[in-house]
């Protein structure tokens, strides 16, 4: 109980839901911060002692925040947008009423530890735009984070991605690791935020771009459309907001609208009078609704009798496809991939003849297991690979996979959307996914998916010619 309440702090303040992350990994930063205040681990006791703690004391739950806000980023991480943004926001400048040559001003957040602001700084200069004529503002909850993000010097760990010698360019190589120029630095204005709190927007300035990429993966539904809302009030007339590309689907087009910029995940601004007609037309149809309802009341009535008897009815048979849908996903995943087994036999040899081989990897055991119905199993091996490849979008998929066989939808969309988040071409991800939309009856976002998923696959056949 205590746990669960520590939990619900944190979504209540920062917004995190504890699913998207995993209760697991909430629980270890908890104990973590426990066994650092020489408070006992074991026991609702010690837990009950750490929740009074972090109610009655605001730095150590900052402490507790910086513990389960792990930083995960890298220089010019999926450059698309980037690029893509440098070439556009010219144009959009030329737009903008008054003086053309006022100064454009770009967002990142969350700002992590630095390297998407600083990445958009430099791909900007490169691309010609006058040094002068553009600012950047970094904002996250961490502290910790801005604070290294500030001092500008980093590990071979933040380059995993080489982009246009930028690094020889801008960075000074140093026996502490890389330390970035003065010239992008002063680019890019650092501050603390949470952009949960209820007075986030109304101190922000308006601006022309905002990235906010893998941030809305760790809300959940009605948080997401919070910010997406302050995130449309805090852009300027035809501004850009940018997602990450596991976000996509959750950008409503109430308030944006898809940029044709090929894989930058970039939505321009609704004008206010744009969603207010169609609130106003939405409001007006939704009265007309109301109105033949109440002329037509017995009429209604037998109707939805009916439809309710024709819904039981589709929802039965849907629930006995979707298992056939989850276990075909499961049985051919390996099918669609290279280097993996291709029948049901060796899936299950794997299992059956060394359960602790070497020469067959925690990943490769797991078909086998959920043919044989052992997801506790599944969900073992898959654990513990990720605790040594943290970054296998395979395991998350997996991850999800079993969550949905146990009619877990909401944690297999979040597993799933991780998974999306570490591999953008991830079509059984994006098909799991699609499946999970249709269950709630989401069609635009069931389609999207798939549409998503036939180009994905589209291009690995182009990739294996």
């Amino acid at each position: 109980m205590p746990l669960k309440k520590i939990k619900s702090m944190l979504q209540e303040v920062i917004g995190l839901y504890a699913c998207s992350i995993g209760d697991a990994s909430i629980e270890r930063a908890i104990h973590h911060r426990m066994q650092a205040l020489d408070i006992p681990v074991s026991g609702v006791r010690g837990e009950t002692e750490y929740l009074l703690r972090i109610r009655n004391d605001r730095k150590e739950f900052d402490e507790l925040i910086e513990e389960v806000v792990v930083p995960e980023t890298w220089f010019f991480r999926n450059v698309f947008p980037f690029e893509a943004l440098a070439s556009y926001l010219p144009g959009l400048k030329q737009k903008q009423p008054g003086d053309v040559a006022a100064e454009l001003k770009i967002l990142s957040l969350p700002c992590s530890t630095g390297e998407e602001p600083y990445s958009i700084a430099m791909v900007m200069m490169e691309k010609n735009i006058a040094i002068g004529k553009f600012s950047i503002d970094a904002l996250d909850v961490s502290q910790r984070a801005i604070r290294k993000a500030k001092r500008a010097i980093y590990g071979q760990h933040s380059f995993r991605e080489e982009y246009r010698g930028l690094r020889d360019k801008y960075f000074q190589r140093a026996r502490t690791g890389y330390i970035l120029s003065s010239e992008v630095k002063k680019k890019v204005k650092f501050a603390r935020a949470n952009v949960v709190a209820d007075n986030f927007d109304q101190s922000q300035a308006k601006y022309d771009v905002i990235f906010c990429r893998n941030l809305l993966i760790y809300f959940d539904r009605p948080t997401q459309a919070c910010v997406l809302k302050k995130l449309h009030r805090m852009l300027k007339p035809e501004g850009v907001l940018c997602v990450g590309h596991a976000e996509a689907a959750q950008v409503t087009k109430d308030y944006f609208l898809p940029l044709d910029i090929s894989m930058a995940f970039a939505f321009s601004k609704v004008s206010e009078n744009s969603r207010m007609v169609s609130e106003a037309h939405s409001a007006t149809k939704k009265a007309a609704l109301n109105n033949a309802k109440t002329l037509n009341t017995l009429e209604s009535t037998l109707h939805n009798l009916v439809s309710l008897v024709k819904k039981d009815q589709a929802i039965g048979h849907r629930l006995s496809r979707n298992k056939v849908q989850t276990k075909a996903l499961a049985e051919n995943h390996h099918k669609m991939r290279k280097n993996t087994p291709k029948t049901k036999e060796k899936n299950r040899n794997i299992v059956q003849k060394k359960e602790c081989s070497e020469e067959a990897s925690s990943l490769e055991k797991i078909p086998g297991y959920l043919e044989l119905g052992r997801l506790s199993d599944a969900t073992t091996q898959c654990e513990a690979y990720l605790k040594k490849n943290p970054e296998s979008s395979d395991a998350y998929y997996y991850l999800g996979l079993i969550s949905h066989q146990e009619g877990r939808s909401s944690a297999a969309e979040s597993l799933l959307k991780k998974a999306l988040y570490l591999d953008a071409g991830h079509h059984l991800a994006m098909g799991l996914l699609a499946l999970l939309a249709e269950e709630r009856n989401d069609a635009r976002q069931a389609e999207d998916y798939r549409r998503r998923q036939k180009r994905a696959i589209s291009r690995n056949s182009s990739a294996d010619r």
